[in-house]
């Protein structure tokens, strides 16, 4: 049996597309090693959402570096202390935008968690939220921190190291990947990609306007975890159908 390692920086309440990929794989690897700049907009930091009668964005403060740098590691990245002045508006802004759907009462909770937590780190409360939908969805990857992995490069050729440290034989890519990576890299390593071929598609909502970029707390407060599961399987499917039928790579 094949080791298929998806690699993901650690967004702020994620899309339904990374969790497709994470069902694709054995390893997630949390890539927390490179850098951002706090000051700017982000998925690590923000993300599509649905807000009372229209579509915006929800995110979180982050500190900047007292030291002046532009950039720094996300492992390094921290929650600006506004946020236990904002968590209560942001969470207030939630419910009014889903207080009437059908799974609010279940969904809810882990929204207020990570609005409300007082973890200083942004990865790790991000990760919190990813870790408990992912138990959720019944997937339970590896996690490594990219962190911990000793690489070394840089680009492409970053993930291709990533993928040889973690011991895959198949990288499950986003399509983005197709522009920068050098597949001779990752054959070099002994590794396959099989590009996940995710096209968002709507699903039934109790209202409001849906857009394809939405956080995945918009399934789940629509479909409820056992639906959200369904369609994330059934999405799997689609793309695989999608690689086979232009030649590509799947896992085995």
């Amino acid at each position: 049996m094949s080791r298929a390692v998806a690699i993901h920086q650690p967004d702020f309440l994620p899309w339904m597309g990374y969790f497709v990929k994470v069902a694709k794989c054995d390893v997630l690897v949390v890539m927390d090693h490179v850098e951002n700049n706090p000051r700017k907009a982000f998925l690590c930091k923000r993300v599509a959402f649905q807000l009372p009668g229209s579509v915006g964005y929800l995110g979180l403060v982050l500190e900047h570096p007292a030291d002046g740098r532009v950039s720094i590691p996300l492992s390094e990245m921290r929650i600006s202390k506004e946020m236990e002045k904002t968590a209560g508006k942001l969470e207030k802004t939630v419910e009014q935008a889903y207080k009437r759907a059908p799974f609010f009462d279940e969904v809810f909770p882990l929204v207020t968690d990570v609005l409300r937590s007082t973890e200083p780190l942004l990865v790790a409360r991000n990760m919190a939220f990813v870790d408990a939908v992912l138990a959720k969805l019944d997937l339970h990857p590896q996690r490594i921190l990219s962190s911990t992995m000793g690489a070394t490069l840089r680009g492409g050729e970053l993930v291709a190291e990533l993928c040889a440290l973690a011991k895959a034989d198949v990288y499950v890519s986003g399509e983005g990947g197709r522009g920068y990576q050098s597949p001779e890299s990752f054959a070099a390593r002994g590794v396959r990609i099989a590009y996940n071929h995710f096209a968002p598609r709507e699903y039934p909502r109790f209202q409001g306007e849906w857009a394809p970029g939405l956080s995945i707390v918009d399934a789940l407060m629509n479909l409820g975890f056992a639906g959200t599961r369904e369609r994330i399987a059934e999405e799997v499917r689609l793309s695989e159908e999608k690689a086979r039928a232009v030649g590509e790579a799947v896992r085995p």
